[in-house]
């Protein structure tokens, strides 16, 4: 089956949406790739042959809201990704389209296009509608989207996120038994599971010493962690733990003030690290939350934005960790670190949400879903 991938970059969506690309080729299916330039390079390195959507620069100085608005109407909603996916399919028609689901305006492009298309994406269902995200999305994006939607004959939408129910397959790539309970529970939505490449190992000296592991990640994005990133540090100094800060690109791991007992590094994946850690200190981004819980380590969030305050009140409604605001000070930050490492029953069900997850399909059922008959 011809498989036409049209992907951005969003936030640690690029890991998830690689381990697909891989499990369609590893099944036998041809897929072909459209990524932005940000993302590129990580695809063409796992061995894909990409055509490339480029992407306008980031304006600096602007303020956070800005900065999203900016990303969306540039970026997600840009006219270069409709452009790219019409060329595509003018040159060769697939049999199936997958999506980011970001990508909304192309996605209104897929459902006029006629072919069977499921859009990715890697978040939890009960963080991504509703709250302040989704009411800016709507307000700056919503009449021109809609505009686009009656271009090709469909009915306008109530959220800009509501054009997700057109898609033949909706690939929630995350585990139900960790998503909200009230999440929504639409015909197409499928659970795939929040899965990565398989990963090499990374050559890491852990601290010395017995003391409990920590794994502290923050966002692979700039969000301004840095100072937050260093509190936490400062905090977990004060206990008897080792630490491992992972910087990835939007922080300089050579900057940060590290006690003795701590090392940082640029990266290490999570599934080499989290089997022998005792608690994950987070933004709570999707990707993080998902690994922490499936190796069952115990979380201490500080969410940033997006969508990790909805996370954060997720993960503590499942009693597997707690949070703090990322304005929480060291003191108090060693105090919640130290209540969460000792506390059995955030432990226990922590194992229990791993067990669970553990019976989760794998990615051979998200590709089964997309390439089986269509009526």
């Amino acid at each position: 089956m011809d498989v036409l991938w049209l992907g951005a970059t969003g936030g640690g969506s690029v890991p998830p949406q690689l381990a697909l690309c891989e499990a369609f080729v590893a099944a036998g299916h041809r897929l072909r790739a459209v990524f932005d330039s940000d993302s590129v390079a990580q695809f063409e390195a796992a061995g894909f042959l990409c055509e490339v959507v480029q992407l306008p620069e980031r304006p600096t100085g602007l303020s956070r809201p800005e900065m999203a608005d900016w990303v969306y109407a540039n970026r997600f909603m840009g006219p270069m990704f409709n452009e790219a996916l019409r060329s595509a399919i003018d040159r060769d028609r697939p049999d199936r389209l997958v999506l980011d689901g970001f990508l909304y305006d192309a996605q209104v492009e897929a459902r006029g296009a006629g072919i069977p298309y499921a859009v990715v994406c890697h978040v939890l269902v009960g963080a991504a509608w509703g709250g302040p995200g989704a009411e800016h999305l709507d307000r700056n994006h919503l009449a021109a989207h809609n505009d686009r939607r009656r271009n090709v004959g469909l009915e306008p939408v109530a959220t800009v996120r509501d054009t997700l129910l057109d898609a033949d397959w909706f690939l929630a790539m995350t585990y139900d038994v960790l998503d909200a309970p009230n999440a929504r529970g639409w015909p197409n939505r499928h659970y795939v599971g929040a899965h990565v490449p398989a990963w090499s190992p990374v050559d890491i000296d852990l601290p010395d010493g017995d003391g409990p592991l920590v794994v502290v990640s923050f966002s692979t994005t700039p969000m301004g962690q840095g100072s937050v990133v260093q509190r936490v540090v400062d905090a977990l100094g004060q206990l008897d733990v080792r630490v491992v800060v992972t910087t990835g690109p939007a922080m300089d791991a050579i900057r940060l003030d590290l006690p003795d007992d701590a090392v940082a590094v640029p990266f290490v994946p999570h599934d080499q690290l989290l089997p022998d850690a005792a608690l994950m200190v987070s933004h709570v981004g999707h990707g993080s939350m998902a690994a922490a819980a499936r190796h069952g380590v115990p979380i201490l969030a500080l969410p940033m934005g997006r969508d990790q305050d909805r996370n954060a009140e997720i993960l503590t409604s499942h009693g597997i960790g707690t949070w703090l605001p990322p304005t929480a000070d060291s003191e108090t930050i060693a105090h919640t670190a130290k209540a969460v490492l000792t506390d059995a029953t955030v432990r226990q069900a922590s194992v229990a949400m791993a067990q669970r997850i553990a019976q989760h399909p794998g990615l051979d059922h998200a590709v089964a879903l997309l390439t089986r008959p269509t009526d």
